[in-house]
């Protein structure tokens, strides 16, 4: 597979998470299972929270990245697509219960939902229908 087709647009940032979130999670590591003292001073505690920020960080740089990667219609590209369909399975096998559909068919009828799907552009919006509020003659205004 290429790996543009599955970083996305916005390399950097996937880099930038990915680091952050392993370097988050050694120090966070050596915090809580080392015994680091320097001068008689243990700083553990400060390591583990040290690394729970750096991975706090690295969870802002997967949203960037997240947004970065979707298209202006706003359909997905690259593991966003593939986050897309993981959690639309998972919430309807969550909610499925006995719907009689077999997991073949839930796959296809998802794929046809996205291949249909244009954006949000067939969705009527008040906002540009310009319909004004008239109140009935029994009402006053």
């Amino acid at each position: 597979m290429e790996l543009k087709r599955i970083i996305g647009q916005c390399a950097p940032l996937f880099f930038l998470a990915v680091t952050f979130d392993l370097v988050g999670f050694i120090v966070l590591l050596v915090g809580l299972c080392g015994s680091l003292q320097i001068g008689g001073r243990c700083y553990g505690d400060f390591l583990a929270l040290t690394g729970a920020v750096l991975m706090f960080f690295g969870v802002g740089m997967w949203v960037m990245w997240y947004a970065g990667n979707l298209d202006a219609d706003g359909k997905r590209s690259g593991f966003g697509r593939i986050a897309r369909r993981l959690t639309t399975r998972l919430s309807s096998m969550r909610g499925r219960g006995d719907s009689g559909k077999t997991e073949e068919e839930e796959m296809e009828q998802e794929m046809e939902e996205e291949e249909q799907d244009d954006g949000g552009k067939s969705e009527k919006n008040a906002a540009y229908t310009n319909e004004a509020y008239e109140p009935a003659d029994n009402e006053t205004p």
